[in-house]
């Protein structure tokens, strides 16, 4: 009935079928939630869901092991195939960690690469960085590490600083979109590379990464935020099995229900991209969304609408005499076989007058709630 509909609406929108409008209601764009996926997984609803039963794994373990390990084999195929797929990331002779999201593994991957030497190693990350890095080492630090800052700095002070580093590395760069490597060199330098954006539907994929720490997250690949996966990547038996045990000390093990759930998704975009593989068809970029949906090939769909999104706020703000954004180069990219214009995950915004030192409180006098800049 009428009465027995009930919607959850977006922001500035209400009534039980969210066809409200909310008068004097700012855009938030402070959040990274990503709903542009929605289309796509509503047109490939058949094929990405997934029915659990009740007697689901219903114990901590996994009755496939012998031993602990965090990771079902069905979903650590899945990844070695959809990294295999795209080119961004070796996985052969790696270990693989899963995690409630990548959030999680952050902190996580310091715990494993700091040093129990009597020294705390210094967390850094070139400015801009994501304020997560900051805010977690600071949260949770302990005597083995500690928050110092901006890694170019630490970098000219590197040889009176005792004691090793652990450089957070996010490419392409949360917020800015800028393609990026270490600052910091050396035997006691430490890399967790955070690779959450290098897919195709981001940047240009140029080269399988093959670093010793790199961390992935499912809401930048399907858009599954709400479900809370993501997994590391890791060279050394011994990082990894720290790192595991870090994880296990948290949550035991991450939901074998998010397992599933991201199997099934992962799934059903690898064997939409292994059918293309196989007809050796080249997709051409410029086409409508709809069609790439059509298909199930989620990073052509994906890449469309961000690729569109992104003309038209550079339209919208190549006028202004107030705001302007980053400046990002096309590249080719080995995924798509192609080169690809700019389509990143934020706009990286800057006031242009000199008076307008709080950019933030500008945005937000003119109705849009953005994250101020580090």
């Amino acid at each position: 009935t009428e009465e027995a509909i009930s919607c959850e609406c977006y922001e500035c929108f209400s009534g039980p079928r969210c066809a409200d409008a909310i008068e004097n209601c700012s855009a938030n764009v402070d959040s990274g939630d990503p709903f542009l996926f929605g289309p796509f997984w509503k047109q490939n609803a058949e094929e990405s869901t997934v029915v659990i039963p009740g007697w689901y794994r219903i114990g901590y373990q996994l009755l496939e092991s012998s031993g602990y390990r965090s990771l079902t084999p069905a979903l650590e195929k899945e990844i070695r195939t959809l990294h295999s797929l795209v080119g961004n990331a070796v996985t052969e002779n790696k270990y693989i960690v899963v995690g409630v999201g990548s959030m999680q593994l952050l902190n996580a991957a310091v715990a494993a690469l700091a040093p129990n030497n009597g020294t705390p190693a210094s967390v850094i990350s070139a400015v801009p960085y994501y304020s997560a890095y900051r805010s977690q080492t600071e949260r949770f630090a302990t005597s083995h590490y500690a928050w110092a800052g901006d890694a170019y700095i630490y970098a000219e002070q590197q040889s009176t600083v005792n004691g090793s580093s652990i450089e957070f590395v996010n490419t392409p760069n949360n917020p800015d979109g800028a393609i990026r490597d270490a600052v910091v060199n050396g035997s006691n330098a430490f890399v967790i590379y955070d690779l959450a954006y290098y897919w195709p539907h981001f940047t240009a994929i140029t080269a399988a990464r093959d670093d010793d720490v790199m961390l992935f997250t499912l809401s930048k690949v399907t858009g599954h935020a709400g479900s809370r996966l993501g997994w590391a990547i890791v060279k050394d038996y011994s990082v990894y099995s720290r790192l595991l045990k870090h994880v296990a000390s948290l949550v035991i093990i991450t939901s074998h229900e998010t397992q599933l759930r991201a199997t099934q998704l992962l799934r059903t975009i690898n064997k939409a991209y292994s059918k293309q593989l196989i007809a050796k068809e080249k997709v051409p970029l410029g086409l409508p969304p709809t069609y790439y949906a059509s298909k199930g090939l989620s990073f052509h769909y994906a890449y469309a609408t961000l690729r569109h999104r992104w003309k038209r706020l550079n339209q919208t703000l190549e006028t202004s005499q107030w705001l302007g954004l980053q400046l990002l180069d096309p590249s080719y990219c080995n995924f798509f076989k192609e080169v690809t214009g700019p389509s990143p995950a934020y706009a990286w915004v800057h006031c242009k007058e000199d008076s307008d030192e709080d950019c933030e409180t500008l945005l937000f006098q003119a109705g849009i709630i953005a994250r101020a800049g580090l």
